[in-house]
């Protein structure tokens, strides 16, 4: 955690409680494993193995932590935590059976980087391009038979039609 605190350039309250906040809901994703029945030849074993996988994003004004792990209830609250000051946002979601994501949303500190997109008020024209003229000319396909056979199954897809529009109108009529 504390490599891509340096190489994002995170200011140090972030960059703490980021480290905290990860080890709290990797903490709470072992704990509510569970444990293996009496028959385990190892205590403490986890009942169900998964992987607990860590995501970190980086926003603009903000860095975003994801905790996904294979378990299908509701974390326990953040209110005891004392990260909780820092956090300004965080929740859980069941994208399917079987996985969970707990999420914190952490407000950080720009450091002087001003990072934020200007856009010129105009926005620049595209001018149009110059293509060369083709060298060779290219000669039309003129083939008489492959031309009559699309002539001929376009015709047939309109009898069909007209088929099927009289045969309804007789249903209807009857």
């Amino acid at each position: 955690m504390q490599a891509h605190a340096r190489d994002w350039r995170l200011d140090q309250r972030c960059a703490n409680t980021a480290s905290g906040v990860v080890g709290e809901f990797v903490a709470h994703s072992i704990a509510t494993a569970g444990t293996a029945d009496s028959g385990s030849s190892h205590v403490g074993e986890p009942a169900r193995s998964g992987l607990i996988a860590v995501r970190l994003l980086l926003m603009a004004r903000s860095l975003v932590i994801q905790v996904w792990d294979n378990h299908e209830s509701a974390p326990t609250s953040l209110s005891e935590s004392p990260f909780q000051a820092d956090i300004e946002d965080w929740g859980y979601d069941l994208p399917r059976p079987g996985r969970r994501v707990v999420w914190c949303v952490i407000t950080r500190q720009n450091r002087g980087i001003d990072d934020t997109v200007r856009l010129s008020p105009v926005l620049p024209r595209r001018e149009r391009k110059r293509y060369p003229e083709p060298r060779v000319l290219i000669n039309p396909l003129r083939d008489i038979r492959l031309l009559q056979r699309v002539l001929d199954g376009l015709r047939s897809l309109d009898r069909s039609a007209e088929k099927e529009t009289n045969t309804d109108h007789l249903r209807r009529a009857g």
